[in-house]
């Protein structure tokens, strides 16, 4: 009762923002999760407030006729109109001659959920992807698919997927990852490295065998297209820079398990013969902040700031080089 108390009370006193086409309500939908999150912070179990908090919002952005802003430097974007039939968004993967000279003459595909696409928030559509600051660092073709929302299941279900859209109305093209890397190989122009982060949208509610099961399919995948894995561990939440209350253990609880589980997959594939690593990048990224690692993340604590997403690209550059995976 309370919750939907204040939800009520957040609906009709917001305005300035976007129009709700049904109730004739304009808010602005950061305002809204703001205070969303502000009350649901006193609720004894935070983590299902914020899920609340979430889904709410989602809400509201089906209701209205937002056109995304999707400014990434790979693929092509194509503006659409305000109707719901049509994504507000495309993002394709665009073919091109590789270049020798470029950097490390390598091509690198980084395939994810919405801390792939770069989202800045669950409340927003703003991206900024990590992908974009590693191309510039490693002066080399860095493409990215990050399908916000999708968990792992969703991912290995759509593996020749030609296009899908996502909880944020973009729509990838192409969205599975087989069909990426075959495209590219038929067009003279494969993957060289393939960087998978995924498990944070299923992390609570699949069991976390299956969350890496899905997840050593998806190395699997890449590896059979001759590409070397990187697998990403599942980043922190904000919550957990330091001793989570009680509402936040389970999740704990199960960051902890999933990427335990998911470390031991790899050398177990390793073991095998794939060429793929387990690299744990947002632990060093905020270690390296130290007392200013909060910044990291987006106002929403999941999701990575801007410079969260730069800081988390230094990082990967950098352990890549130690670990040789650039070469």
């Amino acid at each position: 009762m309370f919750r939907c108390l204040a939800i009520t009370e957040f609906h009709t006193e917001m305005c300035s923002g976007i129009r709700n086409p049904v109730s004739q309500i304009t808010l602005s939908r950061a305002q809204l999760a703001t205070a969303l999150w502000s009350v649901n912070t006193s609720i004894p179990r935070r983590y299902e407030a914020y899920l609340l908090a979430k889904s709410v919002v989602h809400c509201f952005a089906s209701l209205t006729s937002l056109q995304i802003v999707h400014s990434v430097n790979h693929g092509r974007i194509v503006k659409r109109g305000h109707s719901h039939s049509q994504p507000a968004s495309i993002m394709r993967i665009k073919t091109q001659a590789p270049d020798p000279s470029r950097g490390t003459g390598k091509r690198i595909l980084c395939d994810g959920d919405s801390l792939t696409a770069g989202l800045l928030g669950n409340w927003c559509a703003k991206f900024e992807p990590y992908a974009k600051r590693l191309g510039q660092l490693l002066n080399t073709r860095v493409d990215h698919v990050g399908l916000s929302g999708w968990d792992t299941q969703q991912m290995v279900d759509a593996l020749d997927s030609p296009s899908s859209e996502d909880v944020k109305r973009v729509r990838w093209e192409p969205a599975g990852l087989r069909l990426a890397l075959q495209r590219a190989k038929d067009d003279n122009d494969p993957y060289d490295v393939v960087i998978i982060m995924a498990g944070t949208n299923n992390l609570t509610t699949m069991p976390t065998s299956n969350n890496v099961a899905n997840l050593v399919k998806l190395h699997t995948c890449a590896a059979d297209f001759g590409a070397k894995v990187i697998s990403v561990a599942v980043p922190r939440h904000r919550e957990l820079l330091s001793e989570p209350d009680r509402s936040m253990l389970d999740f704990k609880r199960r960051w902890e398990e999933v990427n335990q589980q998911l470390e031991a997959a790899v050398k177990a594939e390793q073991e095998q013969g794939v060429d793929v690593v387990f690299v744990d990048v947002h632990s060093r990224a905020l270690a390296r902040a130290g007392p200013d690692a909060s910044v990291l993340f987006s106002s929403d604590g999941l999701h990575f700031s801007a410079s969260g997403s730069r800081a988390f690209a230094d990082t990967l550059c950098d352990m890549g080089r130690s670990l040789a995976l650039w070469q």
